[in-house]
């Protein structure tokens, strides 16, 4: 698979997973009307669609904390309700409105978000409260972010609904938004699709969080895939301990003050494992002063949120958030530095993994920004959730190809370490065959040469006794005959030598005389060393096919 069709692929994927992701995260839009106006609200029939009343239509009472009894009577007169005007901003307020609903019928309110203290009263009878009421000199934080849902019956043409709210303590901007009302049946199924896009993004990181780190425990050399999960694991639980807060609604029991320190640890270690895992999957791109201060500052954090006393860590908090930025962006200058470096130095282009991951790192940090900033002034938000669900799918996407990117190099190493193998294997056995080559070579070479040194000893005793005979002359001739022997078995190492085909030129053998030849030829070694040769053969001639030289 080459590069442009692994990056058109995941390119697909990305933008696939992208836009279901943004079809779930609005599936609460699409399931009710926004009412911002008495008018919009008389010609609304809650009994066959679900209203969202924003807090535009809404009385308010700034700075007064009214129950519905102030507003019956002589005294209700003296009320003065002022319009919100899209301003969410007020901390202590009263809100009050009257809905034309049908009689007898039974309906739902819900309401979610972060408070100290909130009351709900339907038709004088107080259907929510959490939380306590605080002083504004009180520095603690909201005690219980719930999701406040409760069903009453219509008694009146008119019902009444009044919210009793005070968040002076909250750091945030976040006050009360409005209300979603229509039928029960409709209303849960509407909670329970909010509560699913709430839980889709827990649900989808846990899922990746499994997978790859079941991958690194059948492939431990990827270290990449451990610190993936590690950072899977700690958006899990920095989703799980944030707004709605899933921990709570699971496990209301367990104290606020620790899951806001859980959900800071797991802010902080995800910062630590992202560094790891980013420095893996671009190659060790973040040098030490990046790692030093990132580790220092992100795991300092994290142990101090852990063992500072309640009201310090709350000054830590303050901090947090700057921290974990200048954490980000000296990650992202380090990678940028990599990647300018390479690209001038090296010429060495992004692979399509590390694009996804850019790609995928800038998006969840312009959606996380937007969160901020959307939650400072109006509340919770899914923006990061989307953010987180796109960074993980990109991420995953990106460690996917790696690895089959990984895989495919190693098994065309693989398959060069067995090419390698082979030749070296056929080099061994062309050393054999050398070595047996040569072994046979100077046994042929031998031979002649020592029956010409044989018949040469004895021609000169023979001339120094004066004693030339026709022998003589005979021994001289098997000393030619040996000599032109060894010149052929030269040659034909010669053309052996130079990769020559050497075809054998078969012939008719006079067995006969070969035996003859044979005995004259081995006469003179054997009686040097005192032996006899005795060739006994038939009177007739035996003929057979083949090379005389070869033979003899």
């Amino acid at each position: 698979m080459t590069r442009k069709k692994i990056a058109v692929g995941a390119t697909i994927i990305f933008i696939l997973i992208f836009t279901i992701f943004s079809l779930v995260f609005s599936v609460d839009t699409n399931q009710s009307e926004l009412l911002e106006n008495a008018s919009d609200i008389e010609s609304f029939d809650f009994s066959k669609n679900i209203g969202y009343i924003g807090v535009e239509a809404f009385e308010a009472y700034p700075q007064k904390m009214y129950t519905p009894d102030d507003f019956k009577g002589e005294s209700a007169k003296n009320l003065s309700p002022v319009s919100v005007n899209g301003n969410k901003a007020t901390k202590i307020c009263t809100y009050r409105i009257l809905l034309p609903l049908p009689v007898g019928k039974v309906f739902s309110i819900y309401e979610n978000s972060t408070s100290n203290f909130q009351k709900i009263w339907v038709d004088g009878e107080l259907m929510i409260q959490s939380g306590s009421a605080n002083s504004v000199k009180n520095n603690s934080f909201a005690q219980e972010p719930r999701c406040n849902f409760a069903s009453f019956t219509v008694k009146n043409e008119q019902t009444e609904i009044v919210v009793q709210r005070n968040d002076i303590t909250r750091l945030t901007k976040e006050s009360f938004s409005g209300l979603y009302v229509g039928t029960s049946s409709m209303l849960s199924g509407l909670t329970n699709l909010m509560f699913f896009s709430n839980t889709l993004p827990i649900g989808a990181v846990i899922a990746m969080m499994l997978i790859f780190f079941a991958t690194y425990i059948f492939f431990t050399r990827y270290r990449r895939f451990l610190w993936f999960a590690c950072t899977c694991g700690a958006l899990t639980a920095s989703e799980l301990f944030s707004p709605p807060q899933i921990f709570a609604m699971l496990y209301p029991d367990t104290g606020w003050q620790f899951r806001m320190r859980f959900d800071s640890v797991a802010g902080f270690l995800f910062l630590f494992f992202v560094l790891l895992y980013l420095d893996k999957m671009f190659e060790n791109a973040m040098g030490k002063i990046t790692k030093f201060t990132v580790f220092i500052l992100s795991g300092g954090s994290a142990v101090l949120c852990v063992v500072f006393p309640f009201d310090t860590y709350l000054k830590l908090l303050a901090l947090s958030p700057y921290i974990l930025s200048f954490c980000g962006t000296i990650i992202i200058f380090s990678i940028l530095i990599s990647v300018t470096k390479w690209y001038f130095t090296e010429k060495h282009l992004l692979k399509s993994e590390q694009m996804l991951i850019l790609i995928g790192g800038v998006v969840f940090g312009i959606l996380a920004f937007l969160d901020s900033i959307v939650y400072i002034n109006y509340g919770d938000t899914n923006i990061l959730e989307a953010g987180v669900l796109i960074f993980v799918s990109a991420n995953a996407i990106a460690l996917t190809v790696n690895f089959m990117r990984t895989e495919n190099e190693l098994k065309e190493s693989r398959k060069r370490e067995l090419e390698i193998i082979r030749e070296k294997n056929n080099l061994t056995e062309l050393s054999k065959m050398k070595a047996d080559f040569m072994a046979n070579v100077g046994h042929e070479l031998k031979t002649p040469l020592t029956v010409m040194g044989s018949y040469a000893g004895l021609t000169i005793k023979q001339i120094q006794k004066n004693a030339v005979t026709a022998e003589t002359v005979q021994n001289l001739d098997i000393i030619q005959q040996e000599a032109v022997r060894l010149g052929l078995l030269v040659e034909q190492l010669s053309a052996s030598a130079c990769d020559r085909n050497n075809e054998i030129i078969m012939g008719t053998v006079n067995v006969r005389e070969l035996f003859s030849r044979t005995e004259k030829f081995c006469t003179p070694v054997c009686s040097k060393n005192h032996n006899t040769i005795l060739v006994n053969f038939p009177e007739e001639n035996l003929f057979v096919k083949g090379n005389d030289d070869a033979l003899f």
